[in-house]
């Protein structure tokens, strides 16, 4: 026999006697049209709850890039920042070099402006005391007269003077000169154990003669 039972539908809430069977929507629905258009209701709700949460997620991700890229950007304008701060080597004020691309700048503008000015400098008075020797086609290295003259301590060695170094390139008696202590005249070389310095005087007075060797009026010509 079967059996009846008296339900309310859950979608027009029609009380109503209905033969109960086994299937899902049993005891429910009053037709088969109620339980459609609460199927219909129900899977519309689950669409626009998937779409509200699809939004949300993207809305999520958006943000979530965004700050992903923020703080990238933060951490690369860090990154540039530091790296284009440096510190002079020589004046060791701090600086900020033009790019940050390569290794660090080892010095400030001024400071390599002077640098590469004092390079320039040495490198003409290396060439200006090899060009005599290269004349004679002698041995010749390139030696710096500044080196020779504060390896000697800014003396003379023939005569022990202070040859200050503010009196360089002048005409004053105890101005720095580098001396070949052998003349390229006679066969000496350009090398650092044939050069000394030697103040103007005592290097006018020896000339070309070997060390030494006597002249006229002088009972030795180029020894202390």
């Amino acid at each position: 026999m079967p059996s009846y039972k008296n339900i309310v539908c859950e979608w027009c809430k029609h009380s109503v006697k209905r033969q109960v069977r086994g299937t899902k929507d049993a005891g429910r629905f009053c037709s088969r049209d109620c339980s459609y258009a609460s199927s219909s209701r129900m899977k519309a709700e689950r669409e626009a709850l998937r779409r509200i949460v699809t939004k949300q997620y993207k809305r999520a991700m958006r943000a979530l890039r965004e700050s992903r890229r923020v703080k990238r950007e933060r951490e690369r304008l860090q990154y540039i920042d530091d790296a284009l701060k440096c510190v002079c080597k020589s004046c060791n004020e701090p600086f900020k070099q033009i790019t940050h691309l390569g290794s660090k700048a080892a010095y400030c503008k001024s400071c390599a402006e002077q640098l590469e000015a004092e390079s320039n400098r040495k490198s003409r008075r290396v060439a200006k005391s090899r060009r005599r020797a290269r004349i004679r086609n002698t041995k010749s290295d390139p030696i710096d007269p500044f080196d020779v003259f504060e390896t000697a301590d800014w003396a003379c060695y023939l005569c022990g003077v202070n040859t200050p170094k503010s009196l360089r390139g002048t005409y004053d008696s105890r101005a720095p000169e580098l001396d070949h202590i052998i003349p390229l005249s006679k066969g000496g070389t350009h090398t650092m154990d044939n050069v000394a310095c030697a103040c103007r005087k005592c290097n006018n007075i020896k000339g070309d003669i070997l060390p030494n060797t006597p002249r006229r009026g002088n009972s030795s010509a180029g020894g202390p």
